[in-house]
């Protein structure tokens, strides 16, 4: 079995200098929200072998702020292709994995993390900023990822541990 983490970015600063969409910085929310999804994949045993991210700013930095809040080992990778990814592109992201890796970490942004988690788990779910989707792939091989081949095991948003974990 395989595991997928899709985290959708944190909040991002809206009011900010930014050229272009991908350069959308987060706002302290969503950092603090990073953070705080970070230390709660560490403290459920989730932490990723491997983590990619758009290169979107907002999602580079909402990856790096889990990342480091949770002491991940895996080193963050960007993928330039998953800032405008359709399905089947985000699809092909995760069949591209190496089948010695057993849990992928994801951070991009909507509408694809929503439709991945319906496309791979059947469930219907908000991906609010900084959410977070846990999806247990009843597969051996990356390659074999299809539709309807997982089960939702969690889905949480930041807001119900922010009192609980945030410092």
């Amino acid at each position: 079995m395989k595991e997928l983490i899709w985290m959708r970015h944190g909040k991002s600063d809206w009011n900010a200098a930014w050229t272009d969409d991908a350069g959308r910085a987060l706002r302290p929310r969503g950092q603090r929200a990073a953070a705080t999804m970070g230390r709660f994949l560490a403290a459920a045993g989730l932490a990723p072998d491997r983590l990619i991210a758009s290169h979107a700013v907002r999602a580079r930095d909402t990856a790096e702020g889990a990342r480091v809040a949770g002491g991940f080992t895996a080193s963050l990778e960007i993928d330039d292709g998953l800032y405008a990814a359709n399905l089947p592109a985000a699809l092909d992201l995760v069949r591209r994995q190496n089948d010695e890796l057993g849990r992928l970490m994801v951070v991009g942004h909507e509408p694809i993390a929503s439709g991945i988690v319906a496309t791979l788990s059947g469930a219907r779910v908000a991906m609010v900023t900084a959410a977070i989707a846990v999806i247990d792939l009843e597969v051996e091989a990356w390659s074999a990822v299809t539709a309807g081949c997982g089960r939702l095991r969690l889905f949480l948003p930041p807001r119900p541990l922010s009192a609980a974990l945030d410092d």
